[in-house]
C-alpha cells in the first residue's frame, strides 16, 4: 500500500487498488504532469499465467474503483478509499465468472454475473455486502442480462435479451426498485444497447435506424438519435448530468472497409464535435466523460506500427497521450483510460512488463496558473504564448477568463514566474 496525497487517494494490489476523493479543483484544465498514485496488479497465477487486473470504473466522487480480475475464474473487485481494504464480491452459488461495469458515489457496483443458470444483471451494495438484485433476461435460458452503468439515485441501465429463439434481439432498459424495467424495445426489427446513463435518468446507446447503428439519448419517453460524422455508424458511451455524450463515429477509411472510428462528442443540443484520434494515430474512442467535459479513451496508430494503442484525454483545448504525462521509467506502456472522476484522476490500462496487465491510477499535477504550455514552469515560452495571442480570445492563453488576452495575463504570467532555486 502506498501513501499518496489526498486527491486520488490510498490503493491496493489486487493485492492492492485505489482511492479517488472528491475535489473541486478540477476544472477541466490541462495538468502538467500525472503522477502514478496507485498500481493495481493481478494475482500471482503461476509462472505461465500472468492473471489478469481490469479497471472499469471509478465512482464520481472517487470513493470506490471497480474492475476484475484473477486467474482461471474472472471475479469481481472493490476497492474503498476511506478503509484502504480490498475487497472481492461473493459469487452466488453455481457462478462461473463476473464482470464489473461501474460503482456509484455510495457504494453500489454493478455488472454480469454468468453460471450454471445463465447470465444475470447484478446490482450489488458494498456496505451491505448484499446482492440488491439480480436481474434476469425476459428469455430464458439462452438469453442474457448485463448492467451497465448506475446513477446517484440508483437507477440502472442496461441491456438484456427480450425475445427469442432464433433471433435472441437486445433491448436497453433502466431498471428502478420501485419501478422495474422499462424497456426501449426493438427498433427497425433490430436491438438497442444502453451504455450509460446520468442523474437526470437520460440514457446513452445505440441502436439500428434501418440502414447503420445511430448514438442516441432516450428519457424512457423520448428517443432522440444524433447525428454522426457521416453515413457511417456511430455509438454513444458517456453521458454527462448537464445533457452531453461521448461516444465514437465511423469515418471512410482505406484502412477499413467499414470505416474506422474517431472519438466525438455531442453538445446538450446534439451538435457533433469530432475530437478524432492523437497526432499520428488513425483511429479513438471514447470510454468515459466526467462533469467538466473532459473526455477520456484510446487512440490508436496506423497497422504499419500494429495499431499500437495510447491512453487518451480530450480536454476542452488539448488531447493528450497520457504515457508522455507520466514518469516513463516507471511503466512499459499504458494503453486505454478506462475512467475518470470528478476531480480528474484517472484509472488507465497498462503494462509493467509484457504481457502482464495492470491498472494505474493517476493523479493530475498542476503548474502555476501563469504555466500555458503546462510543462509545469512558467518561463519565457509562456510569455512567448501570451504575446503571440495578444488581443484575441484564446481560452488556453486568456488567464484570467475575461474574454481577452492583454496586460492582467501577461501580469499573471510574470506574477507566477519560476525561477530556479
Amino acid at each position: 500500500m502506498k501513501s499518496v496525497p489526498k486527491r486520488c487517494g490510498v490503493v491496493a494490489v489486487l493485492a492492492a487498488l485505489v482511492a479517488m476523493p472528491t475535489s473541486t479543483a478540477f476544472a477541466g484544465g490541462v495538468p502538467c504532469r500525472y503522477e502514478i498514485a496507485h498500481i493495481i496488479e493481478p494475482p500471482w497465477c503461476g509462472p505461465d499465467s500472468p492473471g489478469l487486473a481490469l479497471g472499469t470504473g471509478i465512482s464520481p466522487n472517487g470513493r470506490y474503483v471497480c474492475g476484475h480480475g484473477g486467474c482461471a475464474n474472472t471475479r469481481v473487485w472493490w476497492f474503498d478509499t476511506e478503509t484502504g481494504i480490498l475487497h472481492n464480491m461473493p459469487h452466488p452459488p453455481g457462478t462461473s465468472y463476473s464482470l464489473a461495469e461501474d460503482v456509484s458515489d455510495g457504494g453500489v457496483l454493478v455488472g454480469k454475473i454468468v453460471g450454471q443458470s445463465g447470465e444475470f444483471g447484478f446490482i450489488f451494495d458494498v456496505n451491505t455486502e448484499q446482492f440488491v438484485a439480480q436481474l434476469p433476461p425476459l428469455v430464458a435460458p439462452n438469453g442474457t442480462c448485463r448492467v451497465t452503468a448506475i446513477n446517484s439515485h440508483g437507477q440502472v441501465c442496461g441491456t438484456r435479451t427480450i425475445n427469442g429463439p432464433p433471433d435472441y434481439r437486445e433491448s436497453a432498459f433502466v431498471w428502478t426498485q420501485k419501478g422495474g424495467f422499462i424497456d426501449l424495445g426493438l427498433l427497425n426489427g433490430s436491438g438497442t444497447l444502453a451504455r450509460d446513463l446520468n442523474d437526470n435518468g437520460v440514457v446513452t446507446g445505440d441502436f439500428y435506424d434501418g440502414t447503420t447503428t445511430r448514438a442516441y439519448t432516450w428519457d424512457t419517453r423520448v428517443l432522440s438519435p444524433l447525428p454522426s460524422l457521416t453515413q457511417l455508424a456511430s455509438r454513444g458511451s458517456a453521458v454527462t448530468n448537464d445533457g452531453r455524450v461521448g461516444g465514437t463515429s465511423l469515418v471512410p477509411s482505406s484502412l477499413n472497409p467499414f470505416g474506422v472510428a474517431y472519438a466525438v462528442t455531442w453538445s446538450s443540443k446534439g451538435e457533433i464535435n469530432n475530437l478524432g484520434p492523437l497526432p499520428g494515430d488513425v483511429t479513438s474512442f471514447i470510454f468515459d466523460m466526467n462533469s467538466s467535459g473532459v473526455a477520456v479513451g484510446e487512440s490508436r496508430g496506423p497497422p504499419r506500427l500494429g495499431w499500437r494503442q495510447h491512453a487518451a484525454v480530450w480536454f476542452p483545448d488539448k488531447s493528450v497521450d497520457v504515457y508522455t504525462f507520466i514518469d516513463q521509467t516507471q511503466v512499459q506502456e499504458m494503453y486505454r483510460v478506462e475512467g475518470i472522476s470528478q476531480a480528474g484522476c484517472l484509472v488507465v490500462q497498462g503494462a509493467d512488463w509484457w504481457p502482464r496487465h495492470v491498472v494505474y491510477v493517476l493523479e493530475p499535477v498542476y503548474g502555476p496558473q501563469g504555466d500555458v504550455d503546462s510543462n509545469c514552469r512558467v518561463n519565457v515560452q509562456d510569455l512567448l504564448e501570451v504575446i503571440r495571442d495578444w488581443n484575441t480570445n484564446d481560452p488556453v492563453t486568456d488567464l484570467d477568463d475575461d474574454g481577452i488576452v492583454d496586460v492582467r495575463d501577461l501580469l499573471i504570467v510574470f506574477n507566477t514566474w519560476t525561477f530556479d532555486e
